[in-house]
């Protein structure tokens, strides 16, 4: 599995850096949309297509909760140690992770796959804007399993989550070519 720099973890990290980390991921999340959204294999009971929109609902959902984070001075809530330890391990565990029943894909067709993620990178290269926030932001909003989350954490666990479903993917895509 690819590791992201410790240094992207850290509680007073730059989110420039953790953005564009988040932007060649999506990059390469197009581009498995557009040439190996059928591959599959036993290892995950996901093809590479759900994978994708499971990424693409996820991190759609995470930019709508780190805006909230940054826009909404009443929410404060706290980081359950579920994601504390998930931020301080950087990386979710392959095949012991199980994504809540809100999250599973709905298996969209492929252009529609395709158009959402270019969406999905042209959201995320607007959050360039507002890394001054980002980084500034100490309120939170919930994560429905980890806790509050900062705008910034917000943008950590995305970074992990995208890098998470990637190293998944290129197994399927692997395993498909073996």
């Amino acid at each position: 599995m690819q590791d992201i720099n410790p240094k992207l973890l850290e509680p007073k990290c730059d989110a420039n850096q953790i953005l564009e980390l988040i932007i060649k991921q999506n990059k390469s999340i197009q581009t498995f949309a557009e040439h190996n959204a059928d591959a599959s294999s036993e290892f995950s009971q996901w093809n590479v297509a759900q994978h994708i929109e499971h990424i693409i609902y996820t991190t759609k959902t995470g930019i709508f909760l780190l805006l909230e984070a940054i826009e909404n001075s009443t929410i404060q809530t706290d980081m359950h140690q579920l994601g504390k330890d998930l931020l301080a391990r950087g990386a979710f565990p392959l095949k012991q992770t199980q994504a809540p029943d809100f999250a599973i894909p709905k298996n969209m067709s492929h252009k529609k796959l395709q158009s959402s993620a270019k969406r999905l990178l042209s959201s995320v290269e607007n959050l360039t804007a507002r890394t001054a926030e980002i980084n500034q932001a100490t309120n939170t909003s919930k994560h429905p399993i980890l806790g509050g989350f900062t705008a910034l954490h917000w943008l950590q666990f995305i970074a992990l989550h995208q890098n998470h479903h990637i190293e998944i993917i290129k197994i399927l895509i692997s395993d498909k070519n073996a």
